[in-house]
């Protein structure tokens, strides 16, 4: 079965605007989420899926340059702009991915695909994780089909249509697939939403990233647990809320 990688990613971020191509260790972001997921032996293949405003240009640029396939689409519909990179691989198994997760764990990625082709799920969640496990959702081809059909709200479709996937978890075959609970219940903050976010993370990639070796998840948790000093300066970081109506999934 083919799985396809796909890193939704904009220039126009609220918080953090360019964050995508913000240098981590001299290298854009984007490119070392590419190169996480292209080394880490969890999907078949990589695309990145922006949208068509002017202000993506450069980010269009960069993939170009670096041999990168990328998708413009709509920019508040990331359910269509996935669904429509999808169908376009023939995917069987599709990864969404944010570009605003520069540690996300293949590791954990390839546990859930390996799930869906030996299972037949059509959808994987990690509720009871934190976010050092943020920046993915995999489910089947059909599934995202499905999504595709019956997701309307425009707020659902912004969220790639995770919301009503996880309201709707109970009728579809559907697991929840935990992830190493000594890392997950470590509560650093590896998102990269804002400034200190970004500063917290430049610090790590400094200390840890080496040309060709991703940064493994769980090498990052220990630098952080033992540099208290470095996981401070984002611990004031208040994640994005779900809609209201979804507040009721976070655990």
């Amino acid at each position: 079965m083919k799985s396809v990688a796909i890193i939704q990613a904009r220039m126009c971020s609220n918080r953090l605007p360019g964050k995508v191509l913000m240098p981590l260790a001299g290298k854009p972001m984007l490119l070392h989420i590419v190169e996480r997921l292209q080394l880490g032996g969890c999907c078949d293949e990589v695309v990145v899926a922006t949208a068509v405003e002017d202000s993506n240009d450069p980010l269009v640029t960069l993939c170009e340059d670096n041999g990168i396939s990328v998708y413009r689409g709509d920019l508040h519909d990331v359910l269509g702009r996935i669904y429509r990179v999808a169908r376009e691989r023939v995917a069987d198994i599709v990864v969404r991915v944010t570009g605003d997760c520069p540690l996300v764990d293949c590791g954990y990625i390839h546990k859930r695909v390996r799930l869906i082709e030996e299972r037949g799920l059509d959808f994987t969640y990690g509720l009871s994780s934190s976010l050092v496990f943020a920046g993915a959702s995999v489910m089947s081809m059909r599934y995202l089909e499905q999504l595709e059909r019956e997701v309307v709200d425009p707020s659902d479709r912004e969220h790639c249509g995770l919301p009503y996937a996880l309201r709707h978890r109970h009728h579809v075959r559907s697991l929840e697939v935990i992830p190493d609970p000594e890392l997950s219940h470590s509560g650093h903050r590896l998102t990269v939403d804002e400034q200190a976010d970004y500063e917290m993370m430049s610090h790590l990639y400094d200390a840890l990233y080496q040309p060709g070796r991703p940064i493994p998840l769980g090498e990052a948790v220990r630098y952080l647990d033992q540099h208290p000093e470095i996981a401070a300066l984002n611990e004031e970081v208040q994640q994005t809320p779900l809609p209201e109506k979804d507040v009721h999934f976070v655990k």
